[in-house]
């Protein structure tokens, strides 16, 4: 008869242990909250023991925290929702990689969908990527649905109709004549298509109230994609409106002038 494997630890049980006497490597997660804070304390236990935990499945020793950001995309995305969980602990928001103010159009797009791709994760699910076993399957999501309706948005704005969802409104509409702009365009509206499901928004208002904790950052997360999109779609147009103008004056002065371009 084969043995029967000892029962896995709770993270609860063993991050109260950390929290007692808080290890070396634990300095990025801030001192642990008192005792008279329980919720509080239970939070940083859980997130203690998750980091402990991961520590042991990668092997960092030399490093606190979490160590170094791996490079495997599975491995990458747990290592995000676990930095997202440290920063809630210790009230830093995540940071944003902005393009230079004088960046052109096409960099800016590029810097809304390199920021759509690496999203915080909402809060600790079953399917933790800590604690995920490697031939374990995620639950499907709604992602399909999501991008399906943005792309119905998508339809629908660039033949002038109404759009599926008031909210989307509130949301500049993509160039007809560029694609970058509507691959964002559908990005970004998939996302928050997601958010709004899993918040149960309703109504015009985009993302509504920004939520406490980890689903802050969430909120934080959609509002600087949204910014960088529409911050993108005002450089385009500058960038146009320039374009016609040099194209005006050229046509209008003389080759022999010296204002001509």
């Amino acid at each position: 008869m084969s043995a029967v494997p000892p029962p896995r630890k709770k993270p609860a049980p063993r991050g109260h242990t950390l929290a007692t006497i808080p290890p070396a490597w634990a300095r990025p997660l801030g001192n642990p909250p008192p005792t008279s804070a329980p919720r509080r304390r239970h939070v940083w236990a859980i997130t203690a023991a998750l980091v402990e935990l991961w520590r042991s499945r990668h092997a960092i020793t030399g490093a606190p925290g979490l160590g170094p950001r791996p490079a495997d995309p599975d491995d990458a995305a747990g290592w995000d929702d676990l930095d997202a969980r440290i920063r809630a602990l210790t009230a830093r928001r995540r940071p944003v990689h902005l393009p230079p103010p004088d960046a052109p159009a096409s960099v800016v797009i590029e810097a809304a969908l390199s920021h759509l791709d690496a999203p915080p994760p909402g809060g600790l699910l079953p399917d933790h990527p800590a604690l995920r076993d490697p031939l374990g399957i995620a639950p499907q999501s709604y992602a399909a649905l999501d991008a399906r309706l943005a792309r119905r948005a998508l339809a629908a704005v660039l033949a002038g109709e109404p759009l599926p969802e008031p909210w989307m409104e509130e949301i500049t509409a993509p160039g007809e004549d560029d694609e970058d702009e509507q691959r964002a365009y559908t990005r970004l509206l998939t996302a928050i298509s997601d958010y709004r499901r899993r918040h149960h928004r309703a109504g015009p208002d985009v993302l509504g109230p920004r939520p406490a904790g980890l689903d802050g950052e969430e909120w934080d997360h959609l509002t600087d994609a949204i910014d960088l999109y529409i911050h993108a779609r005002v450089q385009r147009r500058l960038e146009q409106i320039r374009a016609r103008t040099t194209a005006e004056r050229a046509a209008l002065l003389p080759p022999t002038s010296p204002l001509h371009p």
